[in-house]
């Protein structure tokens, strides 16, 4: 009754706003690992910009070596599922492509599902999940922004396994708030209210900015 009473305050105060989706939700018929459950990966891609201090410093070509070493790692380590936050749309500051579907192309990772979060005048960027399974039935959610630090956000979608105990898996990519400890536990709250109708196993991988405890 309590957590119901706090949801409501805090959906009361805040509404998560939809966010603009770029996809390509491929069939793939791909058996499950061999140790038989789902293999997880989650990775701040800082707008591609690796070591360099701010990615409107560097230009498109330092933009696409860096996605390649992502690529690269995303390949050796293998995930069925990943989750990305800071991955940028077609974007001014980061070489003008889509950094969801340059990754897709090299990591192993056919199908994909890109929001954004974050959406101005040549600028899109936000979260994103990828997998080797179909992601199916997606949709991405943008925090309501405080003053002037950006958007943060979420996207969902079913990951559909094909596996006998567990055909379709809910996965979450999801990015909290930066600085404030209260924003971030509001912004989980309306997350875990968004699921609640959920069913079957979900997996929520994301930057949520804290440390464990």
């Amino acid at each position: 009754m309590l957590l119901a009473a706090v949801l409501a305050a805090c959906s009361s105060q805040l509404e998560l706003e939809p966010a603009q989706e770029q996809r390509n939700s491929v069939a793939i018929n791909a058996p499950i690992n061999d140790q038989g459950g789902v293999r997880v990966m989650t990775l701040n891609a800082a707008h591609s910009r690796g070591t360099g201090f701010h990615q409107i410093l560097q230009d498109g070509d330092t933009a696409r070596e860096n996605l390649a070493t992502i690529a690269a790692v995303i390949e050796r380590e293998a995930p069925d599922v990943l989750a990305l936050q800071e991955l940028d749309g077609p974007s001014f500051w980061s070489g003008g492509f889509d950094h969801a579907e340059f990754l897709s192309e090299r990591s192993g990772l056919p199908s994909y599902l890109r929001a954004d979060n974050q959406k101005l005048a040549g600028l899109r960027y936000g979260t994103a999940l990828m997998s080797r399974y179909t992601l199916a039935d997606g949709e991405g959610f943008s925090f309501p922004a405080r003053g002037v630090w950006p958007a943060k956000g979420f996207v969902v979608s079913t990951m559909e396994t094909g596996a006998a105990d567990y055909p379709s898996v809910t996965v979450v990519s999801v990015h909290l708030d930066p600085l404030r400890p209260t924003m971030r536990h509001k912004q989980l709250r309306m997350l875990a209210q968004h699921l609640d109708s959920s069913t079957g196993p979900t997996i929520v991988m994301g930057d949520f900015n804290c440390e464990w405890e």
